[in-house]
C-alpha cells in the first residue's frame, strides 16, 4: 500500500491503494538528495515542455531551489518506488501573495494577476511531474491529493495552478479531484495556459 513518512496516515487516504505495478511512498523533500533529485525531475519535466520558461523566471527558480517551496509555507514531496528506491516523481507548493487586496471580503481583480479576497491565504501547486516509465500507477493522483492534504494543514484557503489545454491527462485528474476553471491570476504569452482553483 502507499505510504507517508514522516506525514498522519491518513494523508493518502482517498489514494491509499496497491498499485498493480508495485507500491510507492510519498515523503516530503528534506534531505539535499532529495532536493537533488526534484531538481533533475523539474528539468526533465520542462524539457519535455519544449517551452522557454523565462517569462515564469525559471532560471532564478531554479538557480535558489528549493526556495518559496521550503517549509514552513511551501512543500516538495517525491514519490518512492519502496521496491527500488527511485524517485517516480514530484510535486511543489508554494505560497501566491497578490500584490494588493481589497479593503473588504468582496475580493478585488488585479489585472494580470488574480482576483483576491482579504483575509484568504492562497498557494500554488506546482512541477508535478511523473517519469513517462511510471505513468498508470497512481502516482500523479497520489502526489496531488498529498500536496492538498499539506495546503490545508499549513491554514490555506485556496489553490491555484496553471497548465497547458494539450495536457489532457492531469487536467482531467485536477477537476476530478474538485479543481474548477478560474481566471488568470498572472500574465502569460501562452495562449492556451488553463487557470484552475479549488477552494481548501
Amino acid at each position: 500500500m502507499h505510504g507517508i513518512v514522516d506525514m498522519p496516515d491518513d494523508y493518502l487516504q482517498k489514494a491509499n491503494t496497491i498499485s498493480k505495478k508495485g507500491a510507492f511512498t510519498i515523503k516530503p523533500a528534506r534531505s539535499e538528495r532529495d532536493v537533488q533529485a526534484t531538481t533533475i525531475l523539474i528539468k526533465a519535466y520542462t524539457a519535455s515542455l519544449g517551452i522557454d520558461l523565462a517569462f515564469q523566471g525559471f532560471q532564478d527558480e531554479m538557480a535558489s531551489f528549493p526556495g518559496k517551496y521550503s517549509p514552513p509555507d511551501g512543500e516538495i514531496l517525491l514519490a518512492i518506488d519502496d521496491n527500488s528506491g527511485e524517485v517516480l516523481g514530484c510535486i511543489c507548493l508554494r505560497p501566491l501573495v497578490p500584490k494588493s487586496f481589497s479593503s473588504g471580503d468582496t475580493g478585488t481583480s488585479i489585472p494580470g494577476t488574480m482576483s483576491v479576497h482579504s483575509g484568504k491565504r492562497y498557494c500554488e501547486m506546482k512541477r508535478l511531474y511523473v517519469l513517462p516509465s511510471t505513468r498508470g500507477r497512481g502516482v500523479g493522483k497520489a502526489l496531488v491529493i498529498a500536496l492538498l492534504k499539506a495546503a490545508r494543514d499549513r491554514g490555506y484557503d485556496e489553490m491555484r495552478l496553471d497548465t497547458l489545454q494539450h495536457m489532457r491527462a492531469p487536467i482531467e485528474l485536477y477537476r476530478g479531484l474538485g479543481f474548477k476553471d478560474i481566471e488568470k491570476y498572472y500574465e502569460t504569452p501562452l495562449d492556451d495556459t488553463v487557470f484552475l482553483g479549488l477552494e481548501l
